[in-house]
């Protein structure tokens, strides 16, 4: 079994690009004494944190292009509503319900723009 998702991360000229990465699952003991399950892609965490945004947020900064780096390497996964990110080589992908985003972009990278469509966003920030 495979999972893929979505990478933003950065070349060393500071500019952001998308990639996309899968992930090999291999059936394994996950949470004996339940069935085996599949899982793969283990990273150290040292948190998680919600976040709301309202419909629009971000469209200004797209508008102007500012663009600005991630805080720190991190998922982001779409809990609700549709958001999409802008990397500074042009690109701009869609992300709804469900999809995982590993931003990679921090600082001294430019970082990228994210803009959330017509109905607020929710998403959840695995650190």
């Amino acid at each position: 079994m495979r999972f893929t998702y979505t990478r933003i991360y950065c070349t060393p000229d500071a500019e952001t690009h998308f990639e996309n990465v899968s992930l090999e699952l291999s059936k394994t003991d996950v949470a004996p004494p339940a069935p085996p399950a599949y899982a793969g892609g283990s990273r150290q965490g040292s948190g998680t944190l919600f976040v709301g945004m309202d419909a629009h947020w971000g469209a200004d900064d797209l508008k102007s292009r500012l663009y600005h780096p991630a805080p720190v390497s991190q998922y982001v996964v779409v809990l609700a509503g549709t958001v999409s990110a802008t990397t500074t080589d042009g690109e701009t992908r869609q992300f709804m319900p469900g999809d995982v985003v590993r931003v990679e972009d921090t600082a001294p990278c430019r970082g990228h723009i994210t803009v959330v469509g017509d109905k607020p966003v929710l998403l959840m920030f695995a650190r």
